[in-house]
């Protein structure tokens, strides 16, 4: 039911569809009376003829159920993500149709949201929440997610491994949702083989060990939950956003102090200032970003880079990690 549709006639034809369906499953052609009022008629007309409508889903009903169920179970998913008035239309035509005790219906949506919707289309000195209150019997919240459990018992397990820790930092950061930690799951478990694999005769080259297992994540998470800063990055080579995002996890920002303290040669008995230190990060996290994604050999920022990283074991393979990420 996420769909936009152009007309009523057309959302019609897709609840005909649906119904349809059900009957097949129960092994029935359907009731013409049915179907005609869903798909020869405009919905508003379909209400007013409700009577009607409602007889034919008892003899529906009356029909299937003895034979296969005690209850017909109807799902509707994600009403909030659909044109409002399609989400309304839909609301109202469910509660006067389906009034036979034998028929649940579940709505499965962000209430919070539709109740904007709500208010959106009536002002909002209306009261949504109260308004929607009238299509149910029983409200059941569910709990937030636990992102790193998800992340535990869907394969990817919190080793010592930085690249791990880092993405389990960032998965309670960002309070990723059902929906976005598994596309970051997804991603994750696509990465890491190769990332962590190039590992092997790179020895301790601490540059690649920060690309592989620090950077990596923490793009990853940026494609996930905010594509456009993700492009920022790669095509606009902004190193605030991404230095932002490495804040949000203590693990990479310890790595990356390690990593820019193992080339930049410091006098072991000055202590940095913090602009120092956080101008080092930068500087890191630059020259990074434009060897990986620059392809303009002539750009200044991208010269430097080299003259930064270019004493890396392995800064010749760091631009695959634009094809990986």
């Amino acid at each position: 039911m996420s769909a936009s549709f152009r007309s009523d006639t057309e959302a019609s034809e897709k609840i005909a569809g649906s119904l349809d369906a059900i009957l097949g499953i129960f092994g029935r052609s359907g009731f013409s009376t049915l179907r005609e009022a869903f798909t020869g008629k405009d919905l508003i007309e379909a209400y007013r003829e409700r009577e009607s409508l409602r007889l034919s889903v008892s003899r529906l009903v009356d029909s299937v159920l003895p034979e296969k169920a005690n209850t017909l179970l109807l799902l509707i998913d994600e009403l909030d993500r659909c044109r409002p008035s399609f989400a309304m239309r839909v609301l109202e035509q469910l509660k006067n149709l389906f009034v036979d005790e034998r028929v649940v219906v579940v709505y499965s949506v962000n209430s919070a949201q539709l109740s904007h919707v709500v208010e959106g289309m009536y002002g909002q000195e209306f009261d949504g929440q109260r308004y929607l209150s009238r299509f149910y019997d029983l409200s059941v919240p569910l709990r937030k997610v636990d992102a790193s459990k998800h992340l535990q018992v869907s394969g990817l397990l919190k080793t010592s491994n930085r690249f791990d820790v880092i993405a389990y930092d960032l998965t309670e950061a960002y309070s990723m949702t059902m929906r976005d930690t598994n596309r970051y799951l997804t991603e994750l478990l696509r990465v890491r083989p190769q990332v962590i694999e190039s590992r092997n005769g790179f020895g301790n080259d601490w540059i690649s060990a920060f690309a592989d297992a620090g950077l990596a994540p923490v793009m990853l998470a940026l494609k996930t939950v905010d594509p456009d800063s993700y492009k920022s990055v790669t095509q606009q080579f902004d190193i605030q956003t991404l230095y932002d995002t490495f804040a949000l996890s203590d693990s990479a920002m310890d790595f990356m102090d390690a990593t820019w303290g193992s080339y930049i040669k410091l006098d072991s008995e000055k202590e940095l200032s913090k602009e120092d230190r956080q101008a080092a990060r930068m500087e890191l996290l630059e020259a990074l970003v434009y060897w990986i994604w620059c392809n303009d050999s002539n750009n200044p920022k991208r010269q430097n880079a080299y003259r930064i990283i270019g004493g890396s074991w392995s800064f010749d393979s760091l631009p695959r990690l634009a094809r990986i990420i």
